[in-house]
């Protein structure tokens, strides 16, 4: 008796694939992306889509370039600038030299923004040797390693924005004052060439400037001002 009632199953289950084709009924398939409609019969006819088919559809849909975290990106670039303890540890130390001699005339607090965002970041502090080097072409020269700091020092904040960070600068140790809303920050303008090979402040020396790293602990909020996208005071800071 069971194995008739098996037999009269698998019967029903042939019968049903065989007349769904001829029925033409219809199965909606959804997306993230689409919503179409198919007949049963070029349903159970189509090819299955392979993984790089798939990828290269994604790919196809994607507007903008997602920049991601610093955690997943390849090898350190930008040359002397490139984000290394090498590199980090001797523009801290030029900094410190710099800093002994000229005072704070050669100093500049610097922070960092991602647009449209009000918040600028304190990254760390800029040393020039001002009698041969400008406030501009100082963080020119030291751009890469600017945006690396600051996109990893805030990585939830700056850190996709890396590449397209606004830098800005402020007196030297003058947080407090800019805490208390009392000094507007200048905003820098971007080096005209990204390529290190052909940065116009190559020739600057790596004696002439220095970068002091900003370090944030785990469980630290970091320092941090709203300014307006000039960096002009807010009325409401």
């Amino acid at each position: 008796k069971r194995r008739k009632n098996m037999t009269m199953i698998l019967s029903l289950i042939i019968l049903v694939f065989m007349l769904l084709p001829s029925f033409g009924t219809s199965f909606v398939i959804k997306s993230n992306k689409c919503q179409g409609l198919m007949t049963a019969s070029s349903w159970l006819n189509q090819k299955p889509t392979s993984a790089k088919e798939t990828t290269t559809a994604i790919n196809l849909d994607l507007k903008q370039e997602v920049i991601p975290p610093p955690n997943k990106r390849g090898p350190p670039q930008g040359g002397d600038m490139a984000y290394t303890q090498e590199n980090i540890h001797r523009q801290m130390n030029t900094y410190e030299s710099i800093r002994d001699v000229g005072g704070l005339e050669c100093v500049r607090d610097v922070y960092a923004r991602n647009a449209p965002q009000q918040e600028c970041f304190f990254i760390g502090k800029l040393a020039f040797t001002s009698g041969t080097v400008t406030e501009e072409a100082a963080i020119h020269r030291q751009w890469n390693l600017l945006q690396e700091h600051a996109s990893r020092l805030r990585p939830v904040e700056l850190g996709r924005a890396f590449g397209r960070l606004e830098i800005y600068t402020a007196p030297g140790d003058s947080e407090l004052a800019v805490s208390q809303n009392e000094v507007p920050l200048t905003r820098m303008t971007r080096p005209l060439v990204d390529d290190e090979a052909d940065h116009p402040n190559r020739d600057i020396s790596l004696m002439e400037i220095g970068f002091l790293s900003e370090v944030v602990t785990d469980r630290g909020v970091g320092f941090r001002v709203r300014r307006a996208p000039n960096g002009d005071l807010m009325s409401e800071p």
